[in-house]
């Protein structure tokens, strides 16, 4: 039998002013990671797995991405932002759009072992980022709060890019990029207490084949400890 891996995971709901519900993943050093094959719920080293980049309805990936040691599609000027990821730990890219992806910027992260990919500017430097689109539905994202903590964040409800993000600065988030939601049981949560997966999202929409991934594992011990005692300053 596999052992469960150790879940430093925080899980809270969080009311912004507007009065919207949101549930914070706080990942306490939790180590994160990019892939492009759909994880397996019955791997209990996964601890979150959600889909990160968008996927057309004809199921191509939308934007650049850099995973396995090589760079790979096209770079999309209208995603103004981007997550980087190096051993385990991710931050967020303004990619003025599209021009700082140069190709020895993406080929350096490819070389470092590294993973890119491109998404929407939700908040950033606790700016709310400006959006025209009046459609609701579930929104999630990934970012940190003001203090640094890395966050994972999911409302409760359907709402607007623009009350997502206005909340998001509410409730104290410096930096978030917005994930695909993808449909419902795409994305799950190991529950820090029981073990037992969580799915989270409610999406009905028609599955797409999603064909990228943010997954978080365990952290290292080092991490682990670090990310505690930062943890207890929010």
């Amino acid at each position: 039998m596999p052992v469960m891996a150790a879940n430093p995971l925080s899980l809270e709901t969080r009311t912004a002013p507007s009065g919207e519900k949101y549930l914070f993943v706080l990942l306490n050093g939790a180590s994160v990671s990019f892939t492009v094959e759909k994880p397996k719920r019955e791997n209990p080293e996964i601890l979150v797995a959600i889909p990160a980049g968008f996927v057309t309805a004809d199921e191509k990936p939308i934007g650049v991405l850099v995973f396995n040691g090589e760079v790979h599609n096209r770079v999309n000027p209208k995603l103004g932002g981007a997550l980087e990821i190096l051993g385990g730990k991710f931050k967020l890219i303004d990619t003025n759009d599209g021009a700082v992806f140069n190709h020895q910027y993406l080929k350096d992260i490819a070389r470092k072992g590294g993973c890119l990919f491109q998404q929407f500017t939700i908040v950033k430097d606790r700016r709310a980022s400006v959006f025209k689109d009046q459609g609701k539905y579930l929104r999630r994202g990934i970012g940190h709060l003001s203090s640094g903590t890395p966050i994972l964040v999911e409302s409760k409800s359907w709402i607007t890019l623009q009350k997502f993000a206005s909340d998001m600065v509410a409730l104290g988030v410096q930096d978030l990029l917005y994930t695909d939601m993808g449909p419902w049981k795409e994305s799950w949560i190991r529950d820090p207490n029981s073990g037992a997966l969580l799915d989270i999202g409610n999406e009905k929409a028609k599955p797409i084949k999603q064909l990228n991934w943010l997954t978080i594992t365990e952290p290292s011990t080092n991490a682990r400890a670090g990310a505690v005692e930062a943890s207890g300053k929010d």
